[in-house]
Parts: C-alpha cells; sequence; structure tokens
C-alpha cells in the first residue's frame, strides 16, 4: 500500500511539473516552414524562423528589446481595416519553447504548388528610433540595392514543387535580390512571375491592382 501511494505522489508531482514547465516554457517549437523564403532561419533576438503549427496557421517568434513590436502591429491593424485587407489573419499569441510567438494565417493553404516571392517596399528601410549602428547598416543596405533608386527590393523567390518532398523548382535567396541594379529589375520580376519561363500575367495583374489600391489606403485614413 506504501508503494502505491508514494508512486501516485511522484505521479502526480511529476504531472503537476509538466503543467507548470508547459505554462513557462510552452510547446517545444514545431517544424520549419518550408515555404518561407526570406528573413532569419535561427532564433535570435531579432526573430527566427516561421514554423507550420497547424493547417493553415503559422508562427514567427516575436524579437525582444528594440526588435519587439510586431505582435502590437498586429494588435492595431483591426483599428485599420483598409490595411488590413492586405494582411494574413492574426490569431493570437502562443507560446513555444520559451518564447512568444504570433499565429498567423498561412497563405499558402490549400495550394498546391505555391509560388512565393518577398518584395520589400519602400525608399527607406531605417526605423525611426533604430540606434545609430542599425542606421547606418541599412542606410548603406539602401543605397547598395534597389531599395533607395527604385523602392522595391526584391528579398526572396520561391516555387514549390509539385509535392513537399520535391525539390522546389527555383529559389532565390537574399544575396540574389541585393545584386539585382536597378536596370534588372524588370528581368528579375519577370523571373520570379513566370513558371517554367512563361509570364503569370493573372497574377502579375493582379499584384499591379493590389498595390494601387494599397496606395489608396493613406489617403483615405484621417
Amino acid at each position: 500500500m506504501a508503494r502505491g501511494c508514494r508512486r501516485s505522489v511522484v505521479e502526480a508531482v511529476a504531472w503537476a511539473w509538466r503543467c507548470v514547465r508547459r505554462v513557462l516554457i510552452g510547446e517545444p517549437v514545431p517544424a520549419t516552414f518550408c515555404y518561407q523564403v526570406a528573413g532569419h532561419r535561427q532564433l535570435s533576438n531579432e526573430g527566427g524562423p516561421i514554423v507550420w503549427l497547424s493547417p493553415g496557421r503559422i508562427a514567427k517568434p516575436v524579437g525582444t528589446g528594440y526588435f519587439a513590436g510586431e505582435d502590437q502591429f498586429y494588435r492595431t491593424l483591426e483599428r485599420s481595416p483598409g490595411l488590413q485587407s492586405f494582411c494574413p489573419a492574426f490569431y493570437g499569441m502562443r507560446a513555444l519553447g520559451g518564447r512568444l510567438w504570433i499565429v498567423l494565417e498561412d497563405l499558402t493553404h490549400n495550394l498546391r504548388s505555391p509560388c512565393v516571392v518577398d518584395i520589400k517596399l519602400g525608399t527607406s528601410t531605417v526605423a525611426p528610433d533604430a540606434p545609430w549602428t542599425k542606421r547606418l547598416t541599412h542606410l548603406a543596405k539602401d543605397r547598395e540595392t534597389t531599395t533607395r533608386a527604385l523602392g522595391i527590393r526584391l528579398i526572396g523567390a520561391l516555387h514549390a514543387a509539385e509535392t513537399r518532398e520535391g525539390a522546389p523548382r527555383l529559389r532565390l535567396g537574399k544575396a540574389w535580390g541585393k545584386a539585382v541594379r536597378p536596370h534588372q529589375m524588370m528581368e528579375a520580376l519577370r523571373v520570379v512571375f513566370s513558371v517554367e519561363g512563361k509570364l503569370c500575367g493573372g497574377a502579375l495583374r493582379h499584384f499591379v491592382r493590389e498595390l494601387q489600391t494599397l496606395l489608396e489606403v493613406p489617403q483615405r485614413s484621417p
């Protein structure tokens, strides 16, 4: 009887510890999202890799210190419905591996062979409150790339295979995007908006229409 009681106590303590650990540390970090084309691949104070949570949902870690605030951006989007329609749905926060993550809509969900492109818009990537070391780094990067000249920089692109296990038909990373010069931008856009050499005219026209609508959002805002 005593042995059975001790075993019950040990099991209860173990169960309680698992509960406390889950609250403090959260669930283990899931597998990396296979369609991520740019951004951080390792956890750091700036962020980290995108992970796959469940069908239709992905997560990305919240930055710390100066890099914190992305979660607040998504929280305030509901006050800007015009801008919110251009962003993935926000499903709140989740603790994974001792870190807070924002949970977002997976825009590639139910797509058999998605084509993804990461494009940074704007003539400056320097935040007003950035430390001087960060400002100098970003200013130099803006001048060296098409950001300053064109207000657009290609960060990466991926054309997925027919199956998740297959090798991507196209994968272009940050180094490729930085190397694109202003006179090469039209050809670079043709590459990322083409599949097997054929230009996806419908997708490109939709992209242009969305950009035109996005330009009107600040003009309509009070």
